[in-house]
Formats: C-alpha cells, structure tokens, sequence
C-alpha cells in the first residue's frame, strides 16, 4: 500500500463530535429515505457485488431525496474520481450529502442463471445549499508531480490561514487505507495560521508498493478542522466522507493530491 512508517502500527484515537454552531446559517434540511440498491453478480465476487449495490442505493437515496442527476455523479466511478469530485463539491456549496446511513435488508437474488446482490438501506440525506468560511485555507507544498519510487522518502509542508488541525489519509483503488498523520509517533498539534509546518514531524514517511502492478495509484486526503476531531473508525473511503460530512461546513476545508508510486 502506502506511505506508513514501515515500521510502524497505525493506532487509531477516541473521538469526539464538534458542536454545529457554525459562522454561517446553513440552509439546509434532511430527509429520510428508505431505499434498495441491486448488482448483478456477473465476473465478480459477492463482496464486490455488495460494494456496488450499496453504492447504487446511496446514489437511489440522493434521487429519492431530490438531489440533481449531475450531484449524483460525484458518488460514482473509481475512487480518485470520486474523491476528487466529492472535495470539489465540498469545498464549495454542497447540494445534498448523505450524512448517515444503515443497512436493514440485504439478500442475493436469483433470476433464471443470473444472480443480483441486493441490499436496502435507510439514509438521511441533508439536502440545499451550504456556506463555507470562504477564509480558511491551506496550501500544501512538497508533494511531486513524478511518480516515487517504491521505498522512497515522503515529504511535504502545510501552511494555513487559520489555526487548525491536521488529519491525512492514504487510499487505494479499493477505497482501503490508513491514517498518516496524527499517529503514536506524532501526536496531534495546533497548526497556527501562516505558520509552515513539515511533515513528517518526528519519524520517516516512505512511499510503498505491496501490488504486484508496476505502478500503483494512492489518494492523498487531507482534513483541516478549526477544533480536533480525531478520527476513529476503519480507514475506508465510506468512513473518512461519512466523517468529514459530520463535522459543520464552515469548520474545514479538505485537500486532495494522487501520487503513483513504482518499482
């Protein structure tokens, strides 16, 4: 996979939920929707089946809730593509975000020779538009362009607008990952505005490849928020957007950087 310490378990923090006062009213609502998704189990496996079958329901609870064909197009494709699309929407004005969900129903089904997975999901889906704190910002610098070799050093350098804290995700393909940074080595701290800071802090980050491709695709994920809020769960794409849209509009930003790493 991808830039971890080689030598180093990524531990995961308590956490705790931000109040939703935020410096802008939002414009918003939620709706509940109760939904299914369905994918025909052709070439694939069960798993991944199911992968896309909830992903089907999660695009059918944006339609159910009134959320444009165009917006729903941010929650398909590959996971770069979505990720991309989902911080580009983000770090504007949302038209509609699933803020949380949970599965009550699924099966495999069967017609003639062709199975389908089939699962059914109860989603609330805060709809209309949402106002950022346009002011809070933060450049990223350090991260190359060319591909990094397998084992090679990882560096870079943030510098906000406004004091903030710091969460970094790697991700593959598959929506899998690990958090970078904070981690047991280098604990959380206060970014101050206009301050730079490096990374990494105390230990070395190197670019791994663990496929047997000759080159490898990582999203690079990077949460601002104006409190802490560490992050706890499994690190999956599904997780980290579920996440990040708890947390109030105007309280982060994110950033988003794809790197291929090669023998």
């Amino acid at each position: 996979m991808f830039p971890i310490f080689s030598h180093l378990k990524w531990i995961l923090i308590p956490i705790f939920l931000t109040n939703y006062f935020s410096l802008f009213e939002l414009k918003s609502q939620t709706v509940e929707v109760q939904v299914s998704g369905i994918w025909e189990m052709a070439n694939i496996t069960p798993e991944k089946a199911r992968l896309y079958a909830l992903n089907n329901a999660k695009e059918n609870a944006l339609r159910e809730a009134g959320i444009s064909e165009e917006f729903i197009i941010m929650h398909t494709g590959a996971v770069s593509d979505k990720i991309t699309r989902f911080i580009s929407h983000s770090n504007s004005e949302l038209l509609g975000e699933i803020v949380n969900y949970e599965v009550i129903d699924e099966r495999i089904q069967s017609q003639g020779k062709r199975h389908y997975y089939q699962i059914m999901i109860k989603a609330t889906v805060k709809t209309g538009k949402v106002k950022r704190d346009i002011e809070f910002d933060v450049q990223i610098k350090g991260i190359k362009n060319t591909a990094y070799r397998d084992g090679e050093m990882f560096i870079f350098s943030i510098t906000p607008t406004k004091d903030c804290y710091a969460t970094v995700f790697w991700l593959d393909e598959s929506g899998n990952g690990a958090l970078i940074y904070p981690n047991p080595a280098e604990p959380t701290e206060k970014l101050l505005a206009q301050s730079h800071s490096i990374f990494p802090r105390t230990q070395n980050y190197k670019a791994r490849k663990e496929t047997k491709e000759p080159t490898e695709i990582i999203s690079l994920v990077f949460v601002f928020t104006k409190q802490n809020i560490p992050f706890t769960q499994d690190c999956t794409w599904d997780n980290i957007q579920k996440w990040i849209m708890a947390i109030p509009s105007d309280k982060h930003t994110l950033k988003y950087n794809s790197i291929v790493v090669t023998d």
